[in-house]
């Protein structure tokens, strides 16, 4: 009772987290974390039901909350243990590592899961305000596995494995090195000798019902890296519609059609339009 206030309380962290408490919420949520990145995929943005944008906002909601978890741990592992002895242990300087890289993360995550969620999409060029990151995001997701080797601290018996395992890289890098080598040479020369040997020539007949699509129109000022409007083969009737055999579905076409007064010449009201091949001479402005 007589222990200074600050003490008292280093105390209790200390005890917190050294309890089996801990380390239960904490391995649950690696678990967690585990089973929210096996069912992140890529999926179709522009999708007009809609439902793709909000599942990648829950997906990357869930790795923050997650992320939140870590720093939790961390902090009450410092306050508990003390700067000095926590530093003293890897483990704990690999998940601090851990800890880091998800802080940073989360400047690029936390916008673009808002965004994902909030935002009504009337074309797909609108998603790529909800891109975040770029190239650096995804780097930094790749860094979010490293978090299920946290469970290698419930099981004791696989942490001594995996020193073993380290401890002969050594005598066995040369061997390793040269593999690689060899690997890189004929990778290099594999696509050097048959790099585009193997094609397909083009058929038309390729474009069938339910094929994906990009649809460009002569009013559109898209970007130089996007084909065209993003859509679904709907329908194919080469008999009636010779020239424009293919009926498109493009994403979010009713609502362009409403809010496009140039798009109205060629789509419908239900966003749909009978077009043809780009290349195929004489067919109007599809």
């Amino acid at each position: 009772r007589n222990k200074p206030f600050w003490l008292r309380v280093h105390h209790r962290f200390e005890e917190f987290a050294k309890s089996e408490l801990l380390n239960s919420v904490v391995l649950s949520a690696i678990c967690l974390n585990t089973l929210v990145m096996a069912c992140g995929h890529d999926c179709d943005l522009c999708d007009a039901s809609g439902v793709c944008p909000k599942v990648q906002a829950v997906l990357e909601g869930s790795n923050l909350l997650f992320t939140c978890v870590f720093v939790i741990e961390a902090i009450i592992k410092i306050a508990g243990f003390g700067p000095v002895e926590y530093a003293k242990s890897i483990m704990h300087l690999f998940d601090f590592a851990i800890v880091l890289i998800g802080i940073v993360e989360i400047r690029s995550v936390a916008p673009r899961a808002y965004c994902l969620w909030n935002s009504v999409f009337t074309n797909c060029l609108e998603v790529e305000h909800c891109s975040g990151g770029g190239g650096a995001l995804s780097v930094l997701r790749t860094f979010r596995l490293i978090r299920v080797v946290k469970l290698l601290t419930a099981f004791p018996e696989c942490q001594k494995q995996v020193r073993i395992v380290v401890s002969i890289l050594g005598s066995v890098a040369n061997l390793i090195v040269l593999m690689v080598l060899v690997l890189v040479i004929f990778t290099i020369l594999g696509m050097n000798v048959f790099g585009g040997a193997v094609t397909t020539a083009w058929d038309a007949d390729a474009v069938a019902w339910g094929s994906s699509v990009y649809v460009s129109f002569p009013w559109d000022a898209l970007p130089p890296h996007l084909p065209g409007r993003h859509g679904f083969v709907v329908d194919v009737d080469p008999f009636q519609h010779p020239l424009t055999p293919w009926q498109v579905a493009i994403d979010y076409g009713a609502r362009l059609h409403d809010l496009t007064p140039a798009s109205r010449d060629h789509l419908s009201p239900n966003g749909t339009l009978w077009v043809a091949l780009k290349d195929f001479a004489g067919v109007g402005d599809h």
